[in-house]
């Protein structure tokens, strides 16, 4: 049998190429250069996949984490009362000077029907029952204020159905 590894390795070579200067055909010259760097500015650093997504917790700056809108069934969650915003930086999460601290979802609903209600809680609420249950949020590790690093749990809106006080959450 002949060895082509070399005429095959030089085929996708080619193909690489080309398929390079197609892509490289399409860009937006208002918002790339060319070079392959987007030129609309340095997006903040994001716990999770680099996707963005609801309930995506993003560290906007070295003492500042915040949290994107998502829902629970039809629920918009709150931060004490104020229910987040589609600004994500405008939901920003209290952060210990120095420690770990947990994040969660607290969904109240009503026995066997609807969600009534979604707050952010600091610590894992200890009440889940037919009207309570709770989705770990995420968590942040800090030091003398700063964040040293963050963990996004959810990656999206969430579904919550229940059989009494067992609760199933899955991504909408």
């Amino acid at each position: 049998m002949e060895d082509n590894s070399e005429q095959l390795h030089s085929q996708f070579m080619d193909e690489l190429a080309n398929d390079q200067s197609l892509a490289m055909s399409r860009i937006d010259p208002q918002r790339d250069s060319g070079d392959g760097v987007e030129d609309v500015g340095t997006p903040p650093v994001s716990g999770g996949s680099a996707a963005v997504h609801a309930f995506q917790m993003v560290k906007v700056a070295a003492d500042t984490l915040c949290v994107r809108k998502g829902t629970v069934n039809t629920e918009i969650p709150t931060i004490g009362i104020v229910a987040l915003d589609v600004d994500h930086t405008e939901n920003e999460l209290s952060i210990p000077g120095t420690g770990t601290r947990e994040y969660w979802l607290k969904i109240t609903r009503v026995e066997g029907g609807a969600v009534t209600a979604v707050t952010i809680e600091e610590s894992e609420p200890d009440n889940v029952s037919a009207t309570q249950a709770e989705i770990l949020l995420g968590s942040v590790e800090t030091d003398s204020g700063d964040i040293v690093t963050f963990i996004s749990n959810l990656s999206g809106s969430q579904a919550l159905a229940s059989c009494g006080a067992n609760h199933f959450f899955g991504v909408v």
